[in-house]
């Protein structure tokens, strides 16, 4: 779905919640409009205005509670006095754990943005005064109790695990933190009854503060009896074998998760528990309880959504079937389908009125030739458009044949089968768009053979929404010397590279609740037999080139709309817009359109710092950079382009809510495309977005905005 409609659907939700409110929620009391603090630190440190607000009982109705609409959905929150005269304790106690010996709490300010009257409530600000003075430092830190075995497994890992250092700023939550770090060392190691008593002695005179940890590893421990409960339809020893754990191994709780996991991925369990039994402390022999409850193998699923891209609107409708245990085996097979119906949203012509649909049909086992091994077959056609050039068939095939090394580490292999049809071509200039994006002697048809290799290192912990860990792929696609654009011409050879990687980092900092700073770099590289007379590249269909732009990598720039663009005119003379190549002698200009011709070569930097905030919210500075080049021999400093801006992340159950404004500087094209006037058919210039639907840029000359807008509305994080 794409931006705008997802946009109208959130409207539309909202419109439905007002459409059964009959009335205003009744407020008793000053609403509590906002809640801040002088005198603590800023938003980056340990002390800011949500860390304190989090410990103290009264509220306050941030993100405009207070205020039309948002008051037809939650109630704002009123002021508390009892509440408030006992949160300047809650806050002292609150420094007091977190370092800060010396706060003194000073006293609440009591702001009237309105006063209260005979039906409507009043609404204040409260701006409390805190003095933090200075935080303590830890001046030791020491571990006792380790001996025997433990100790020479474990002593010198164990005095670089967690965030308690000599010199650092103390607080409960490190210690607590650091704590936790351990006895998951220890339980994932052989020692699952490990206990840690910690002892801590503040001197705040000094404001040094010395932490002690008294460690009991207990008994070092391996796996006893495996006993399965509920299974019905999956073997027993299928289960068995799906574990990586075995009677006779080491203990290890990250062992039993993961054994959670790979049962989990065979799709025939809906709940999955792996349980201990750590009720005898001196048992060297930990017996695993492993409790299934089967999940429902059939499903099918209604849905629906909409699309807006190039002017038009698509609503669409879709199913999805899925069968688990397909003829009582460990066979998943699911079919997609969804049809859609396209239409100008200005009803200008039903020319551009059509319908789409696609078809998908998927077929895969986790377990090929034992528990390491999958296949995946699929099949689908799809009948779309590419807005404001054409509608195409694309059937399409492909087998994949998986090898799991680890949980994380896996490569694919196999081959696929295509066939790219266009169906129809936008506007009265239909050989002109032809020949410019797919070479001379195209005839509207090609196909693709191609055998594909990919490798994939994920440690995230949550691919959805990470907040720690690393993630790296690779692909090679090598196009088979099948087939050929023309019966003339030579068959695909192409070879594409993609690399790409991915980390992320949580960092916790002087108590502050943590942040995660995420980084991505992606490289792709075609390799073909170089270009033809019409710059065209060689042995590379169109679809296939790489691409820049749009909300999951360069923002501030629409999809596809980075790099070379080719402009294609349309004259109310038809027989002039097919003159290839030649400036029009006649007719009058109707539309002129820049096409995105596409490379060879892109490279793709991304950052992000994504900061907790109250609510399931969170806030999101980015910056992105990208390079997308038309050959490999024409790779320049001058084609970077680079955008940044800031989010606003929602953390719903369908995932998170993206937010994304981004900014960037207008780039000599973006200049020399505003003082472009006429047309030249089958120039070829630089562009860098289309200005014509971009916010700010505008086309005029009497304007000269120094940058360009993008807002960005979608479901999920960029990467």
């Amino acid at each position: 779905m794409t931006r705008i409609a997802q946009s109208l659907l959130f409207l539309a939700s909202i419109s439905g919640v007002f459409g059964c409110t009959s009335a205003r929620q009744k407020v008793q009391g000053d609403i509590v409009r906002s809640i801040h603090f002088e005198g603590n630190g800023s938003f980056f440190s340990g002390q800011n205005d949500y860390q304190l607000q989090g410990a103290m009982e009264q509220g306050d109705s941030s993100f405009g509670i207070a205020t039309f609409p948002l008051n037809y959905l939650a109630k704002p929150v009123t002021l508390n006095s009892k509440a408030l005269s006992v949160d300047g304790y809650r806050l002292e106690t609150w420094y007091a754990e977190n370092g800060w010996f010396d706060a003194k709490f000073q006293g609440w300010e009591v702001h009237h943005i309105r006063r209260g009257s005979f039906n409507r409530a009043g609404m204040v600000r409260l701006i409390g005064h805190v003095d933090p003075g200075a935080p303590s430092l830890i001046d030791n830190f020491n571990i006792t109790g380790i001996n025997g075995a433990a100790q020479r497994v474990f002593a010198s890992t164990i005095q670089r695990t967690g965030s308690l250092q000599k010199g650092g700023q103390f607080s409960l939550l490190t210690v607590e933190y650091t704590k936790a770090e351990m006895l998951e060392l220890f339980g994932n190691n052989g020692y699952p009854y490990a206990r840690i008593n910690e002892s801590i002695r503040a001197r705040p005179a000094q404001r040094l503060v010395d932490v002690n940890f008294d460690v009991n590893a207990g008994v070092s421990s391996r796996i006893g009896e495996i006993r399965i409960e509920g299974n019905v339809a999956i073997d027993r020893q299928i289960v068995r074998e799906t574990l990586p754990f075995n009677t006779g191994d080491t203990f290890s709780a990250k062992e039993l998760r993961r054994g959670q996991t790979r049962l989990f991925a065979l799709g025939t369990y809906a709940i999955v528990n792996i349980v201990p039994d750590l009720s005898d402390p001196t048992n060297p022999n930990v017996p695993i309880l492993i409790k299934l409850t089967e999940t429902r193998f059939q499903t099918l699923r209604l849905g629906g959504g909409a699309d807006f891209q190039g002017g038009n609107l698509t609503p669409r409708l879709a199913t999805r079937y899925r069968h688990v245990h397909l003829f009582d085996r460990l066979i998943q097979a699911e079919l997609r389908t969804s049809v859609g119906y396209r239409f100008a949203i200005d009803g200008s012509s039903t020319d551009d009125s059509r319908y789409t649909y696609g078809v998908n049909l998927g077929v895969s086992t986790p377990r090929l030739a034992g528990p390491n091994w999958g296949l995946t077959a699929q099949a689908s056609v799809e009948q779309d458009q590419i807005p404001d050039q054409y509608v195409y068939l694309n059937p399409k095939t492909s087998l994949r044949v998986t090898h799991r090394f680890t949980d994380a580490v896996s490569v694919t292999f196999g081959p696929s089968l295509e066939v790219y049809k266009i169906l129809t071509v936008e506007g009265d200039n239909a050989q002109v768009l032809i020949r410019s994006l797919f070479g001379a002697g195209f005839d509207g048809t090609y196909q693709l053979a191609t055998l594909d290799f990919g490798f994939t290192a994920d440690w995230r912990d949550d691919p959805l929404d990470t907040k720690r860990g690393t993630y790296y792929r690779a692909g090679v696609r090598q196009a088979l010397p099948i087939f050929a654009p023309s019966p003339d011409a030579k068959p695909y050879t192409f070879t594409d590279l993609l690399g790409e990687a991915r980390t992320y980092r949580r960092i916790r900092g002087n108590g502050n609740k943590p942040f995660t700073i995420a980084l991505r770099a992606r490289g792709q590289v075609l390799l073909s037999e170089g270009l033809d007379d019409d710059g065209q590249v060689v042995g590379v269909p169109y679809p296939e080139l790489t691409f820049l732009g749009g909300s999951a990598d360069l923002r501030g720039f629409r999809i596809n709309q980075v790099g070379p663009y080719e402009t294609v005119c349309t004259y109310s003379d038809s027989n002039v817009a097919d003159a290839f190549g030649q400036s029009p002698t006649s007719g009058t200009e109707l539309a002129r359109r820049h096409l995105p011709v596409g490379g060879q070569a892109s490279a793709l930097f991304s950052a992000e710092g994504r900061f907790a905030l109250p609510y399931g919210l969170s806030f999101v500075p980015f910056v992105d950079t990208g390079l997308l080049s038309p050959t490999l021999g024409s790779i320049s400093p001058s084609q970077i382009r680079v955008a940044g801006g800031v989010g606003v992340r929602y953390a719903s159950i369908v995932g998170p809510i993206r937010l994304d404004l981004a900014v960037r500087p207008l780039f000599p094209e973006d200049r020399a495309a505003r003082a472009t006037f006429g047309c030249q058919l089958g120039d070829v210039q630089a562009r860098g977005v289309d200005l014509f639907s971009t916010f700010g840029a505008g086309t005029g000359s009497d304007r000269n905005i120094p940058f360009a807008l993008n807002l960005i509305i979608t479901i999920g994080q960029a990467f």
